[in-house]
């Protein structure tokens, strides 16, 4: 994404006529505005989507749509705002309602999304989100007691099975448009962008005192302005100009990265309620999630703790799950295929049961460490180690010893490639 250009405000300053004039002293397709004129300084091409410059623009026109409209619509038109907008699917017998709450209200107030101050009122709202699902299946279990498992029921109407979620951003943000986010943007780039203001408005002085019959016209003409930009006298100026965009462009992409892998943490909160307990027992659901990215480096944490409620003679089951993960490339430039380095994965999990039947063991715990190296474009070897608390859980490794099991491929290296 490219920094967007700075209209030529500073134009319509030095000769306030200029954006109102109906005069035309170029000639047919020679028409010049604004947006061009900056282009053209910067040495770069003009949108490939092409508009007649010899057509005035006119800016965009905010909505006279009454608001009463909208605090007046009926309960059908709601509904069908709410399927468009994808707030509410239907699969496999269940209907799915997304707790987007600040997509329903841009649906029905879309001005929410072009003004910042609105956009802005709703930053609180914009954190919180879920869904409530009506109806589907039950769980498979042992309805009659007869000692085999049984398929899930349907539920029959849309109110025996109510699972539904909640979730609240409680730290970071990746909207730039979020006031902590667009305030990076602006602390890093307004010193250089007003810099870069005040050179437009002097190269459009500068322009404008050798063609004064364009002052007060719509466009300037473009051998003119062709003319203006390959005078050696202005190159160095032009030159310098290029050179603060390329650096504003380049600190654009490092604060718009930073913000779009900032620290994310989002708390969790869920449930199945059920009417018949032939559908199955009634469950909880509390977790934290966190996820953070940085220079080909991410990271991802999920905690969960989950409760089944006791249902006919069973106990309630409970259990806590921690799962971590990182994953890296490193020595890029250094090895692998094309010198694209080696990628590292580092995963952790626990897991604690309480009364829960067909789990191995109460407490079950795995850490692996994985390397893969490429080494052609399509062959990677790759090498893994892991540990576990319990030797039945290395199973899937190619050799243990003890409670760490390691597993390594190398036929990609005797394979033929393709």
């Amino acid at each position: 994404m490219r920094w967007s250009p700075r209209l030529l405000g500073v134009v319509a300053t030095l000769a306030s006529s200029l954006a109102l004039a109906q005069v035309d002293v170029c000639k047919p397709k020679e028409g010049v505005d604004q947006d061009l004129f900056q282009l053209k300084l910067l040495r770069l091409p003009a949108p490939s989507t092409t508009t007649q410059l010899d057509k005035q623009a006119s800016a965009p026109a905010t909505s006279s749509v009454s608001p009463d409209l909208v605090s007046a619509a009926d309960f059908t038109r709601l509904l069908g705002l709410a399927v468009d907008s994808g707030l509410i699917t239907e699969s496999s017998g269940a209907t799915t309602v997304n707790l987007n709450f600040f997509s329903a209200i841009a649906a029905l107030k879309p001005e929410v999304l072009d003004q910042q101050e609105l956009y802005e009122k709703y930053t609180n709202v914009r954190r919180l989100g879920g869904s409530i699902t009506f109806g589907g299946k039950g769980d498979s279990f042992d309805q009659d007691g007869d000692g085999v498992i049984d398929d899930p029921k349907t539920a029959e109407s849309a109110g025996d099975i109510l699972t539904w979620e909640v979730r609240y951003r409680v730290y970071g943000s990746r909207d730039r448009r979020d006031k902590q986010n667009y305030r990076k943007f602006r602390a890093g780039l307004g010193a250089v962008n007003d810099e870069q203001t005040r050179a437009l408005g002097e190269f459009a002085q500068k322009f404008t005192a050798k063609h004064p019959d364009q002052l007060t016209a719509k466009y300037f003409c473009k051998p003119d302005v062709d003319a203006f930009l390959a005078d050696p006298l202005n190159r160095k100026a032009i030159d310098e100009f290029i050179a603060r965009e390329a650096a504003l462009q380049q600190e654009f992409e490092r604060i718009a990265d930073e913000i779009d892998n900032a620290l994310i943490v989002t708390a969790v909160i869920g449930g199945t309620e059920r009417k018949d307990d032939l559908l199955g027992p009634d469950k909880r659901l509390y977790a934290v999630r966190a996820s953070y990215a940085r220079r080909e480096t991410t990271f991802e944490g999920n905690l969960d703790y989950n409760e089944v409620k006791s249902f006919r003679s069973a106990p309630k089951q409970e259990s806590i799950k921690l799962g971590l993960s990182y994953n890296t490339t490193r020595m890029r430039g250094l090895i692998g295929f094309q010198e694209q380095g080696v990628l590292v994965t580092l995963a952790a999990n626990y897991e604690k049961y309480d009364n829960v039947p067909d789990v191995a063991h109460d407490s079950i715990a795995r850490a692996n460490l994985k390397v893969t190296i490429p080494v052609t474009e399509n062959v990677s070897i790759p090498l893994s180690i892991t540990w576990a608390n319990h030797t039945d859980l290395l199973v899937e490794e190619k050799e243990v010893r003890g409670n760490i099991g390691f597993t390594y491929d190398l036929s990609g290296l005797i394979k033929p490639v393709p």
